[in-house]
């Protein structure tokens, strides 16, 4: 195998778990989140790297980019699980920093994960992104309108990457995640 794999939100829920399934297999696992005691944990508990950073802030991407180059120089698979709830609460109620906030977590922060390594992945000719949705990509419930914007701009976001990466060998997929174990 020894595949490399970058995990965003890889020390707890989905990211963990898939962390900890990665590295049973004998891949070379970089857990990603932005409290640095969580990775340091998640590294002891599962024998894999990590790197701590905000996934919303595009200069955090780069710094992993350059980790990640000098360290491995290569990835094998992205897969952009970070995310989370701001505030579920009727639209009329959020706050405008609530509402960017949202927007960030669950959409940019994946859109410049995808523009920090798809470049690598064309040049190698060859990798895999995986962006975690939500049900609500597909689906509305009252006071979820702005993480469901978000969650469908992922959606919509994966689809247009993969048609636009394809030829260069780079696959790319949205999985909507329902309910699970997860601090969510």
């Amino acid at each position: 195998m020894d595949n490399v794999i970058i995990i965003t939100g890889g020390t707890s829920g989905y990211g963990y778990a898939a962390a900890e399934l990665f590295a049973a297999q004998g891949e070379r696992v970089i857990v990603v989140a932005r409290t640095a005691a969580d990775v340091d944990k998640t590294k002891e508990a599962l024998g894999v790297d990590g790197f701590a950073m905000d996934i919303t802030k595009e200069t955090d991407w780069v710094k992993l980019y350059d980790y990640v180059k000098g360290n491995y120089d290569r990835i094998d698979l992205l897969l952009n699980n970070a995310g989370g709830a701001i505030v579920i609460a009727p639209f009329l109620e959020q706050t405008s920093e609530q509402i960017t906030k949202s927007i960030d977590l669950n959409l940019t922060g994946m859109i410049w994960g995808c523009k920090a390594f798809a470049p690598m992945m064309v040049e190698q000719n060859g990798g895999t992104i995986i962006n975690v949705a939500s049900a609500c990509a597909t689906h509305c419930w009252p006071s979820w309108s702005v993480y469901a914007a978000a969650k469908s701009g992922m959606l919509s976001f994966s689809k247009s990457l993969y048609v636009e990466l394809r030829e260069a060998g780079v696959r790319v997929t949205c999985v909507i995640a329902g309910a699970g174990d997860t601090p969510f």
